[in-house]
């Protein structure tokens, strides 16, 4: 009835979870400054973090489907 979580699991998810954050506050900088250079900043820092933060995911998206 009950089962385990295995391990690689739980941190799989909770990397997740903190990647979503590190995004939605992210997000909570570039309202707050307002400016476009600054998200620009803020935009690709987040490169720095990992390919799950970085926006350019977008923009290759974008660029395979023709827009």
């Amino acid at each position: 009835m009950f089962s385990l979580i295995e391990k690689a699991v739980l941190w799989m998810a909770f990397f997740r979870v903190i990647s979503g954050s590190i995004e939605i506050f992210a997000a909570y900088l570039m309202v707050k400054f307002n400016q476009i250079d600054k998200a620009l900043i803020i935009t690709s820092s987040l490169a720095f973090i990992g390919p799950d933060c970085s926006c350019n995911n977008d923009y290759d998206w974008i660029s395979r489907h023709g827009r």
